[in-house]
């Protein structure tokens, strides 16, 4: 599992100054995403893609990954990039206030299986027609921007 880079007194003094780097992924499965359940906050007890907090040792793209096997179990390569995207939180970190700036990708697996990490208490494969309600506005339109691109590229192969 990841370490926290740094102590929550001061991760909280600089989210009071400045936006935290995350990165979150879209795992797709056919016409299926992969949501996690959230045990923290931000987004406590809502269905998020698997995501973390960005750190000053690596590659993003290296750090997706690992961030990405760390809460599910799933190893992987290629993914593509999907959005960068930038979210406020009312609550997150230990701080009232949150501002993640989020490089998002996009990974198609072929394999279902899953083992998530402490972060979260449940898991499951969505159908991109009928996402849940608990879902994070920001994490529903990068499914269907994901979704868009995939049928734009089925499109080509004709």
């Amino acid at each position: 599992m990841r370490a926290r880079p740094i102590s929550s007194e001061l991760m909280k003094q600089w989210l009071e100054v400045a936006p935290m780097a995350t990165t979150n992924i879209v795992v797709m499965n056919g016409p299926y995403v992969l949501l996690l359940k959230r045990k923290n906050p931000p987004e406590r007890d809502k269905w998020f893609t698997p995501g973390g907090i960005l750190t000053k040792d690596g590659v993003i793209e290296r750090q997706a990954l690992e961030i990405l096997e760390d809460e599910t179990g799933i190893k992987a390569c290629g993914l593509s990039l999907l959005a960068v995207d930038d979210e406020f939180f009312d609550e997150g970190y230990g701080t009232e206030d949150v501002h993640l700036v989020t490089v998002v990708f996009k990974l198609r697996v072929f394999d279902k299986t899953v083992e998530t990490n402490t972060d979260h208490y449940s898991w499951s494969w969505y159908a991109v027609t009928s996402l849940p309600l608990e879902l994070n506005p920001s994490v529903r339109k990068w499914i269907l921007m994901a979704v868009k691109e995939e049928v734009e590229r089925d499109f080509k192969v004709w």
